[in-house]
């Protein structure tokens, strides 16, 4: 039994670029809320090495290897899962050079209707293998396969910019998927959609990112009284779990008065920011998150007696919760290592 009236976990993915000191770097953009909240709260390193990892252990999911992301996001995309196993079958697109293969990301500017004629020719290409793929969303896609085939993978906005290996997959389907991802390389290169998109100097969508596979399991206690995100894993999990969910106000003074139970809020506005390939655009995010939300939740907390903070911040190489209540803000003297 939680002994505060209101506990609020936030969650933020990508809040520690790779290879940069961030104490300097923080400093450097004056982000004085943000480190604040990370000097003067307890601090404890985390196991999860991605955001889904620890969404999903947020829920009592605890297997990041096997957290079954595309049947949750399946849920906030609408879908009805069931008892199949799915996979996210993403767009993707791929920069190919002399000695290295590069992904780049989703495809800009894709559409509904382009998406619905890709996978219609993925379908009838597949459909004796017993595959079914689903474009809810333009750059959200889904793949149902007819038994259980796992493949291990990274989520993709873990490897966007950086090199990928020719075959991506691992576990005992490995041969199998890396044969599939071949021929749909092949088919989406032919397909009219790709080469329409070229001739107006558009990225195609040469390959597909597998991953996240799984079957959605038996709905667990609601670990929380609301989520408040506009994420899809997170948003899926709330439906899994019956919980109330809202959309993510723009900020946090615009935030509704948490009643008395524990809260998440999943600020994932870094979460496709990629400080290796683009610092300016990761700047310009963790600068309206130190603004809309870091310093008036910083001005809310030391006011308060009532609120305990969890802030999981996930980052490319390390992964800390800092919690806090407002005795511990005032602690002026304290200092994170980092």
């Amino acid at each position: 039994m939680l002994d505060w009236a209101v506990h609020c976990e936030i969650l933020i993915p990508n809040l520690f670029p790779a290879g940069i000191p961030w104490r300097p770097l923080f400093k450097e953009l004056r982000l004085f809320a943000l480190l604040t909240l990370l000097d003067r709260g307890k601090r404890q390193s985390q196991p999860d090495a991605s955001f889904e990892a620890a969404l999903c252990r947020a829920f009592g999911i605890l297997d990041p290897v096997s957290a079954p992301v595309a049947p949750l996001t399946l849920l906030a995309d609408g879908g009805a899962p069931g008892s199949d196993y799915w996979l996210r079958a993403d767009p993707v697109h791929l920069r190919v050079t002399r000695d290295r293969l590069t992904l780049t990301g989703r495809p800009p500017h894709l559409s509904h209707a382009e998406a619905l004629d890709l996978t219609e020719a993925l379908n009838r290409h597949f459909s004796q293998e017993g595959l079914s793929f689903l474009a809810p969303y333009p750059g959200r896609w889904y793949l149902k396969t007819a038994r259980p085939e796992p493949v291990l993978t990274d989520a993709p906005q873990a490897v966007v910019g950086r090199e990928v290996s020719l075959r991506p997959f691992g576990g005992e389907h490995a041969t199998l998927w890396h044969r599939r991802l071949t021929e749909a390389q092949m088919l989406l290169h032919r397909h009219p959609v790709n080469q329409v998109r070229e001739e107006q100097g558009q990225l195609p969508v040469n390959s597909l990112w597998i991953w996240g596979g799984g079957v959605l399991p038996p709905a667990a206690p609601a670990p929380f009284a609301s989520v408040i995100s506009d994420e899809p894993l997170s948003r899926g999990l709330a439906c899994w779990s019956r919980t109330e969910c809202r959309p993510l106000p723009q900020t946090a003074n615009s935030f509704p008065e948490p009643k008395k139970s524990a809260h998440l809020l999943v600020l994932d506005l870094l979460l496709e920011t990629f400080p290796e390939r683009d610092l300016q655009g990761w700047q310009d995010a963790i600068l309206k998150l130190e603004r809309d939300w870091f310093r008036p939740l910083l001005a809310v907390a030391k006011k308060r007696g009532d609120i305990h903070w969890a802030l999981h911040a996930i980052g490319a190489e390390r992964s800390i919760r800092i919690t806090a209540n407002r005795n511990d803000l005032w602690r002026f003297w304290r200092r994170a290592p980092g």
